[in-house]
């Protein structure tokens, strides 16, 4: 007979794992879809003009997945008037066409950036930052603050692992924000310097 404790847990740890929240502005999910589940929690948090989001993907190799509605999901904030800067790393070719479609519907408030060799990096902290950056993501919003932590997320799978939402309240407070936004300015330079050195 396997003992009532172990049976009670089998069945209820999933479920804890599965949806955690800690209060009403901070969630953790064991699974999760940045398209569908950060949607769920952004009922009701309106974007517009004001509002810059600051995304760092892989390859983004499932981005044009019609079950994956990822690019509509960039195309709804997009059309709220906000602007946005999405960073991929090693992206897939696929990828590239669909973000310059992007480009060319909203020229003036969406970018992407190429990190497009990580062993082309010199800096080896840099490298190594880059590097785990394949798999553990991060999206930034600005006006309101908000942060989405994706601990991994497997290349070419639509469902990531270990995810956080931090609401507004939380996340004016959390330090993590200023380390991923000037994270994410080193990652746009390093985009950009890579860019400039294909054009010698």
């Amino acid at each position: 007979m396997i003992p009532t404790i172990l049976l009670i847990g089998a069945i209820v740890l999933p479920l804890l794992l599965a949806f955690r929240p800690f209060g009403a502005d901070r969630y953790l999910r064991a699974r999760a879809t940045i398209s569908d589940t950060m949607k769920e929690f952004m009922k009701g948090i309106k974007l517009n003009a004001e509002t810059k989001i600051s995304i760092v993907g892989g390859r983004c190799a499932n981005i044009d997945d019609d079950q994956y509605p990822w690019l509509r999901r960039l195309r709804d904030w997009l059309s709220t008037g906000a602007t946005i800067n999405y960073l991929l790393i090693e992206a897939t070719s696929q990828s590239q066409e669909n973000l310059a479609k992007l480009s060319a519907d909203f020229p003036d408030t969406f970018k992407a950036f190429y990190i497009r060799d990580v062993s082309a990096i010199k800096d080896d902290e840099m490298r190594r930052l880059v590097d785990e950056s394949r798999t553990t993501h991060f999206t930034l919003f600005d006006k309101p603050m908000l942060i989405w932590l994706e601990g991994f997320h497997p290349d070419g799978k639509k469902e990531a692992y270990n995810c956080e939402f931090v609401n507004q309240k939380r996340a004016q407070k959390d330090r993590r924000y200023q380390g991923l936004e000037q994270l994410f300015a080193r990652f746009c330079q390093e985009a950009q310097h890579q860019k400039d050195l294909a054009l010698i």
